[in-house]
């Protein structure tokens, strides 16, 4: 996928973070376009208007894909981009010595791969990733992780 895209003839981002207080929804006729795509593709994938191949298959018969497979259908997703646009988000919020504010949170949609954006963004900057503790040492009080 391409870092950028033309708009109006202006290189736009794929990427882009705003404070929560700029986020506005797209407009409706982009989510009318994007339903009528995805309308179009369920029919494709129910096989309407066409005479089905094959029966439906089963949960087990799903999870047989081969992995390799399943990369070439569904490539991983390169959160370096993402990465690289936080960091130019927060550029100049960690050149101040001191900001007032020394917490940042990064809020998005369920599943948009916030933790995936932050582990590239701390190794492009050279953050070191702390693992999280297991559930049994939560449960146990055991704080030796936080040594790490």
């Amino acid at each position: 996928m391409p870092d950028e895209y033309q708009l109006d003839g202006r290189p736009q981002s794929l990427w882009e973070f705003v404070p929560a207080a700029d986020f506005v929804l797209p407009p409706a006729q982009a989510q009318d376009l994007a339903a009528g795509r995805l309308t179009a593709l369920w029919r494709l994938v129910r096989g309407e208007g066409r005479k089905a191949q094959s029966p439906a298959k089963t949960y087990d018969e799903l999870q047989a894909l081969r992995e390799g497979r399943m990369a070439h259908l569904v490539p991983p997703i390169d959160w370096q981009q993402a990465a690289r646009a936080l960091g130019e988000t927060f550029e100049n919020w960690l050149g101040q010595e001191s900001t007032g504010k020394p917490i940042r949170f990064l809020i998005g949609p369920l599943y948009s791969g916030q933790a995936d954006i932050l582990h590239s963004w701390a190794k492009i900057v050279g953050w070191p990733i702390i693992a999280p503790p297991t559930p049994a040492q939560i449960l146990t009080q055991d704080d030796a992780w936080m040594a790490h």
